[in-house]
Parts: structure tokens; sequence; C-alpha cells
């Protein structure tokens, strides 16, 4: 019983960190310098709106070089590794059995799970990582291209 409930744990937890609604952007200059970041929520013929926190910030077009969509591989890696670690030293401390043949105590199955877990995550974000196609909208400051641009996270928009 103890396994089954484990497993489900670890399900509820990969399922929910999938379950984002809105997209991430990180939003650079023309030097490649990062403006400001945060969550789409508006796009309009001269600007877009987005949200850091409690923050709504409208950034115009004149400043935008390019958007990058999505988190950055580093975020991937961490929140991934988390995530093992949790599962895994859940997993670890359920399964304790003292009194058998190879005993282990329950802190020592959660320490050995948060290890294993930590990186088994951290190998598994890599890969997500890699393969993960983020888009990079290139904007140059330029009306032309912000009208593709902005058709593209429209598209985003219309998701939630």
């Amino acid at each position: 019983m103890k396994y089954f409930i484990t497993i489900c744990t670890c399900l509820t937890i990969a399922l929910s960190t999938n379950s984002q609604k809105t997209i991430f952007i990180r939003v650079f200059d023309e030097s490649g310098k990062k403006i400001d970041k945060g969550f789409l929520i508006q796009v309009s013929d001269s600007s877009l709106t987005i949200r850091n926190g409690e923050k709504k910030q409208e950034i115009p077009i004149s400043k935008i070089s390019a958007i990058k969509i999505k988190r950055s591989f580093g975020h991937t890696v961490v929140i991934s590794s988390l995530i093992g670690a949790a599962g895994f030293s859940i997993f670890g401390a359920a399964t304790a059995e003292p009194d058998a043949w190879f005993s282990y105590s329950v802190g020592e199955g959660a320490a050995a799970g948060f290890v294993f877990g930590a990186l088994t995550g951290a190998a598994v974000g890599s890969i997500v990582a890699a393969t993960n196609k983020k888009p990079i909208l290139q904007i140059n400051m330029d009306q032309k291209e912000w009208i593709k641009a902005k058709s593209a996270l429209s598209y985003y928009l219309e998701t939630n």
C-alpha cells in the first residue's frame, strides 16, 4: 500500500509542475542584455505586457531586440532535480524496513533517496532541456518583425 501512495505522490508532483497556464518569456535589448522577464499577459501593435510577480510591465517594441520563449536550460535542470529529490526521498523514507535483511532507517532512506533523486532529476532535466525547442523571436526593434512575432505570441495567449 505504501508503494501505491508513494507512486501517486510522485505522479501528483510531476503533473502539477507541468500545469503551467501562461507562457514565460525573457525580453532582450540590442546588446543582448535581459531587459525583463515574466509571464506574457498581452500583446498590442506597439508593445507587450508581462507580469513578474505582482508587477506588470509594458515594454515598447522600440526597446525589444529579441524575445526568448520558455525558461532557461538551468531552470529546467534545477526544477527537475528538486522534483526528483523530493519524490525519491519520500520513496526512500516510505520503503524503509529497519528489521529486514538489508535494513535502513527512515532517515537513511530519505537521505539516500534525496541524493539519488537529485542526481537522477538533474540528468533527466538536462536531457529534457537539451531536447526541448525554445523559440527565439528576433524583433530588432522593427515594426514588420514585431507583427510576425505578435502573431506567434498571440498563439501562446490563445492556448491559456
